[in-house]
Formats: structure tokens, C-alpha cells, sequence
């Protein structure tokens, strides 16, 4: 049994156990890539943003207390809770386009960051793969 060093997820048999997903590795990850001159709480607000869909607009993610979104981002939170209240209105969607890139180098990089919890992953898939995988980040904290 091997267990994963940022994400502590359990490999049984070849495949990685999903519940022990962690969001903080997830946004570091990502963070590496595209967060900028953002902050972390920014940061963390725009990525949540990007796959959380909801038709009455967006107040529960705008009225977030920075704290909080610097405590998920640090991994100091759990995100079952805002799980609980988003997850009927994921889509992937936006969060494919987030993370689109023509650059070489990124694509590499995200492919390696994620190959652990992305099985197959590659510069052909990887928008989907990696949009998957954080969608499964709030589903899963629903089990």
C-alpha cells in the first residue's frame, strides 16, 4: 500500500482511494501555475468560482470571508461544508477554460503535478482530467 505525499491518498492494487482527497494540495497545484499576482484568498474565490455554476448568482462565494478562502487555500478548512452547498450546481466546464493554455511547459507540468491522481493524464486531456478531478474534490466530501 503506498500512500501519496500531498494528498494522502491510499493505492490499493494500482488505484488511488478518492477519499482521501485534499483540497489544499489540489489548490497548490493549480495555484502554481495560474494564480499570479493574486492572493490566496483571491485565488482560491476565482478557482471556486470557476466550477461552482449557480443560476441566483454568485453571493455564497462573494460573501466568503477571506479567512476562509486563505483557510482552504492553506488547508487549515475543510471544504465538506461549502461542499454541502455547492455541489448541486457544479459544472466543469468554466474550469476547463480556466485552465486552457497553449503552453507547452504549463501542459508538461500540470500533466506531472497530476499524473499521481490523473491516471492517462495528458497535454491532449489534461483540461478534463484535471477539471475532473476538482470536481470530484466536492463530490466526494458529500460520502
Amino acid at each position: 500500500m503506498l500512500i501519496h505525499s500531498c494528498t494522502r491518498l491510499i493505492q490499493n492494487g494500482g488505484v488511488w482511494d478518492w477519499q482521501k482527497l485534499n483540497s489544499k494540495c489540489f489548490l497548490k497545484k493549480i495555484a502554481t501555475y495560474f494564480q499570479g499576482d493574486l492572493s490566496p484568498e483571491e485565488f482560491t474565490r476565482t478557482l471556486f468560482k470557476k466550477i461552482y455554476l449557480n443560476p441566483n448568482g454568485d453571493t455564497l462565494l462573494h460573501d466568503m470571508e477571506p479567512r476562509t478562502l486563505r483557510g482552504y487555500f492553506y488547508g487549515e478548512h475543510n471544504i465538506t461544508t461549502l461542499a454541502k452547498k455547492i455541489n448541486k450546481d457544479l459544472d466543469s466546464q468554466y474550469f476547463k477554460e480556466f485552465i486552457d493554455t497553449e503552453t507547452d511547459d504549463t501542459i508538461k507540468g500540470l500533466c506531472a503535478a497530476f499524473a499521481d491522481e490523473c491516471p492517462g493524464i495528458d497535454n491532449e486531456n489534461f483540461k478534463n482530467k484535471i477539471a475532473e478531478r476538482f470536481k470530484k474534490l466536492f463530490v466526494m466530501q458529500q460520502q
